[in-house]
C-alpha cells in the first residue's frame, strides 16, 4: 500500500471517533515514524548496475541528513505603502530593446534561454533578473535600491564559471525563467508576498553560483577546502549560500539595505532554505515531505506551506529540462553529460572510481536521462502537477521526453 494512502487512513481515523486522546497520540507517532526521512529513500532495489551505482553517489541515500534551519514563523507578510516609482523605464534599468522584445515571451514554456544568451552578448542572467525585478515592481515594491541591484546582479553573475558545459550562468537563467513561469501559471502563487517573490527569483539566480563542475560526492572524497569548512553537510549549497551572502556585504551590493532587521532575517533564513532544498542528496525526503504538507492539505496562511511551495517551485525548475520542449531538453542533456564526464576525467587523474554514467569511454546518455528523469524530474513533477493542475503541462512534457529517451536505448 503506498505511504500516501497510509497516512490519509491515519488521519481519517484520527478524525473518527477514537476512544481517548492516547489513540489520538499513537496515530500522531505512527504518522512520525511513517514521514521519517528514511522511509522516502529510493529502495535498494535497482537492479542495473549505473542506475544503482548514479543514485547512490548523486543522492547519497546514507549520508546523515541536516534539518537546516526552519522557515521563519515570525515573519509578517511584506506590505508595502503606494511610493513613487524610483526609476521610470526599463530603459533606466538599461536593459536593451532586443533583450526586452525577446523577455515579453519570458513566460512561455518554450523560451529559448541560449537565445536570450547570445542576444545580450553573455548577460542573460542579469537582464533577465532585471527585467523580471521589474515585471513584478519589487524594485518600488520593497525600495531597492537600483544601483545596488545591478551591481549585485553584475557580481553573481561574474561568479559563475562559463567554462562550466551546464552549471554556468546560462542555467542559472534558465532556472530563474523556470521558476517565474512557476510564479505566473500557478493559481497558488498568489499568496506569496511581494518579499517571498524577491527570495525565490534571487535564489534561483544565485542557487550554483561558482559552482565547480563537480558534485558533493567528488568534493567530499578530494576532501576539498569546502568539504571540510561544511563538514561535508550539503557542501556545494552551503558555498553558494555562503557566496551570496558576501556578496551582499559588498560595496554597493546590499540590495536589502531599506529592510527591517525582522524582513532582512526572513530573507536570509528563506533563501538558505531554498538553496540548501537543493541539494540532490534531499530529494527523496523532500518529494516525502511535500506529498505530507501542502499535497495533502495546503494551508495560505502556513508559512512553512508556503516555504514548501518556494522549495517545490525551486527544486522543479532546478531538475526541470526534461519538462522544456524536446530541442532544449536534448541540449541540456547534452551539456550536463559533457560535465559529468569532465568530473570523471579528474576522478581517473586522482585514481577514484568514475562515478556512474561519468565516463566518457562507456557514453549512454538516453539511460542516464531515463533514470534521471524516473527517479529526480518526474516525482518532483508529479507533485507539481497535483499541487496545481496550471502546471500539468510541465508533466507532460517530461513524460514526452520520456518516452523519447526509453526509444533512444
Amino acid at each position: 500500500m503506498p505511504v500516501r494512502k497510509v497516512l490519509q487512513l491515519l488521519e481519517s481515523w484520527k478524525s473518527g471517533p477514537l476512544s481517548d486522546r492516547r489513540d489520538s497520540k499513537n496515530v500522531d507517532y505512527i504518522r512520525q515514524i511513517i514521514t521519517n526521512d528514511s522511509l522516502y529513500d529510493v529502495q535498494n532495489k535497482e537492479r542495473d548496475h549505473d542506475l544503482h551505482g548514479w543514485l547512490n553517489a548523486e543522492v547519497n541515500m546514507n549520508a546523515p541528513t541536516s534539518s537546516g534551519r526552519r522557515w521563519s514563523v515570525f515573519s509578517k507578510p511584506f506590505t508595502s505603502t503606494n511610493r513613487k516609482r524610483s526609476y521610470k523605464s526599463l530603459d533606466e534599468l538599461e536593459v536593451p530593446q532586443i533583450a526586452v522584445d525577446y523577455l515579453e515571451k519570458v513566460s512561455d514554456n518554450d523560451w529559448d534561454v541560449f537565445h536570450m544568451h547570445i542576444i545580450t552578448d553573455g548577460h542573460s542572467l542579469y537582464y533577465t533578473c532585471l527585467y523580471l525585478l521589474d515585471k513584478h515592481d519589487l524594485i518600488n515594491k520593497l525600495r531597492l535600491p537600483v544601483c545596488s541591484v545591478k551591481f549585485f546582479l553584475r557580481k553573481v553573475e561574474s561568479l559563475y564559471r562559463e567554462t562550466n558545459p551546464y552549471h554556468n550562468s546560462i542555467h542559472a537563467c534558465d532556472v530563474l525563467q523556470t521558476v517565474n513561469l512557476f510564479i505566473e501559471k500557478s493559481e497558488r502563487s498568489c499568496h506569496m508576498t511581494d518579499l517571498d517573490r524577491l527570495v525565490l527569483l534571487i535564489a534561483a539566480c544565485v542557487h550554483d553560483i561558482d559552482h565547480p563542475g563537480v558534485n558533493n560526492n567528488y568534493e567530499r572524497l578530494r576532501e576539498s577546502d569546502r568539504a571540510l569548512l561544511y563538514n561535508d553537510q550539503s557542501i556545494l549549497e552551503n558555498y553558494h549560500c555562503s557566496q551570496t551572502f558576501m556578496i551582499l556585504k559588498t560595496a554597493n551590493c546590499n540590495i536589502l539595505e531599506a529592510f527591517s532587521r525582522e524582513d532582512k532575517q526572513y530573507f536570509r533564513d528563506s533563501l538558505i532554505n531554498l538553496v540548501l532544498a537543493t541539494d540532490i542528496s534531499k530529494h527523496f525526503a523532500i518529494v516525502g515531505t511535500l506529498q505530507n504538507t501542502i499535497l495533502s492539505h495546503f494551508d495560505p496562511t502556513n508559512k512553512d506551506h508556503i516555504g514548501s511551495m518556494m522549495k517545490m517551485f525551486l527544486k522543479c525548475a532546478d531538475v526541470g529540462n526534461p519538462a522544456k520542449d524536446l530541442p532544449l531538453a536534448k541540449i541540456w542533456a547534452e551539456r550536463v553529460t559533457q560535465e559529468f564526464y569532465l568530473q570523471g576525467d579528474l576522478e581517473k587523474e586522482h585514481g577514484l572510481t568514475v562515478s556512474s554514467f561519468m565516463d566518457r569511454t562507456k557514453p549512454n546518455l538516453a539511460k542516464s536521462q531515463t533514470g534521471f528523469i524516473n527517479y529526480i524530474a518526474k516525482p518532483l513533477f508529479d507533485c507539481l502537477a497535483e499541487f496545481d493542475s496550471n502546471l500539468q503541462f510541465c508533466l507532460d512534457n517530461v513524460c514526452g521526453n520520456l518516452m523519447y529517451w526509453d526509444s533512444q536505448q
